[in-house]
C-alpha cells in the first residue's frame, strides 16, 4: 500500500468516484454541444477555453514560470499532440457513434498503456495478459456485429474513439516522468495550456463561422463543462490519486465509466442498448480486468 492511502482512504475513494461520474457525464454534455456545434469547432473551443481558465489560475498560484528544460519542452509538445489528437478523435468519433460504444471502447485504455509500457521495456507481457487482451478485443468486435442505417453507431465513429483511447494511453505513458517533477496544476497547465497554444491557429480558423450569439445556454453550459470538469478538474484528480493509490485501483474508473455513461445516455439522450452492446461490454470489461490482474 502506498504511503498516505491509509490516512485518507475515504477521501481518495470519494475522489475516484467523483472522477468516474465527471468523465462519464462528459459523453452526455458533448452530445448536447454537438447539436449546435460541429465536431471540429467544439474540440478547438474546448482547448481554448481550458487554456483560458488554467493559465490565470497557474499564474495566481505559482507566479510566472521559470524557463522550461529541453525535457519539459519535449513533454509539452508530446502532451499537446497526444491530448489534442485525443480530443479531436473523441469529439469526431462521438459525433458518429453512440455513448455506449464510445465508453466501452475507451475502457480499453489500460490495455494500450500496458502494451506501450511493454514496448518501452517497462513491463512484461505474459500469456495470461495476452488472453485478457484478446477477450477485450473480441468485445470490441462484438460491438461491430450490428451496424445498420438507423443505428446511432458507425464503424468510423468507433475507430475514431479507438484512436482517442490509444492517444490517451500514449499521454499517460509519456507523462510518467513528468509526474515525478510536477504537481497536478503544473501538469494541467503544460498539457492544456500548451494544447491551446499549439492549436490556436486552427481554433481561429474553425471558430470564424461559429454563431456564438446564437448558441443556446445548453450549448454554452456543455462547452464550459467539457473545458473544466473532465478536462481540468478530472485530470487533476487523476494525477493526485496516482500519488497515493496504485494505478490498478485508479483504473477502476475504466470499469465504472461504461456503465455510468450508458445509464446517463439512456436517461438524458434516450439511447437504446442492444444485445451486442451488452455482450460486447461484458467481454471488454472482463478482458481489461483480466489483463490488469494477470
Amino acid at each position: 500500500m502506498i504511503e498516505g492511502e491509509q490516512r485518507m482512504p475515504a477521501r481518495l475513494w470519494g475522489l475516484i468516484a467523483l472522477l468516474a461520474v465527471v468523465w462519464s457525464a462528459n459523453f452526455i454534455f458533448a452530445k448536447i454541444a454537438l447539436r449546435e456545434l460541429d465536431a471540429m469547432s467544439l474540440a478547438m473551443l474546448r482547448f481554448s477555453l481550458a487554456g483560458v481558465i488554467i493559465l490565470p489560475v497557474y499564474l495566481w498560484k505559482r507566479g510566472v514560470p521559470t524557463w522550461l528544460s529541453k525535457q519539459d519542452w519535449f513533454f509539452l509538445v508530446i502532451s499537446a499532440l497526444s491530448i489534442g489528437g485525443n480530443q479531436l478523435a473523441f469529439v469526431q468519433g462521438l459525433s458518429r457513434t453512440s455513448v455506449a460504444h464510445s465508453a466501452l471502447i475507451l475502457a480499453l485504455t489500460p490495455v494500450w498503456v500496458l502494451l506501450m509500457s511493454r514496448i518501452l521495456g517497462h513491463e512484461a507481457i505474459t500469456a495470461a495478459k495476452l488472453t485478457g487482451f484478446a477477450i477485450a478485443v473480441a468485445g470490441v468486435g462484438v460491438l461491430q456485429a450490428r451496424h445498420s442505417a438507423g443505428n446511432t453507431s458507425t464503424v468510423l465513429g468507433d475507430v475514431l474513439i479507438l484512436i482517442a483511447s490509444i492517444l490517451w494511453a500514449a499521454y499517460t505513458v509519456a507523462s510518467k516522468a513528468a509526474r515525478e517533477r510536477f504537481d497536478g496544476l503544473t501538469m494541467n497547465t503544460i498539457t492544456y495550456g500548451g494544447t491551446a497554444l499549439v492549436f490556436a491557429p486552427m481554433t481561429l480558423w474553425f471558430g470564424r463561422n461559429v454563431d456564438f450569439g446564437g448558441l443556446s445556454w445548453g450549448a454554452w453550459g456543455s462547452l464550459l463543462y467539457m473545458a473544466t470538469f473532465p478536462t481540468l478538474v478530472g485530470v487533476a484528480i487523476y494525477f493526485h490519486a496516482m500519488r497515493y493509490m496504485p494505478a490498478t485501483r485508479i483504473s477502476m474508473v475504466a470499469y465504472a465509466q461504461p456503465l455510468l455513461a450508458t445509464v446517463f445516455a439512456m436517461a438524458a439522450l434516450g439511447e437504446r442498448i442492444s444485445q451486442s452492446v451488452i455482450l460486447g461490454g461484458v467481454l471488454v470489461i472482463l478482458g481489461v480486468i483480466w489483463t490488469e490482474r494477470a
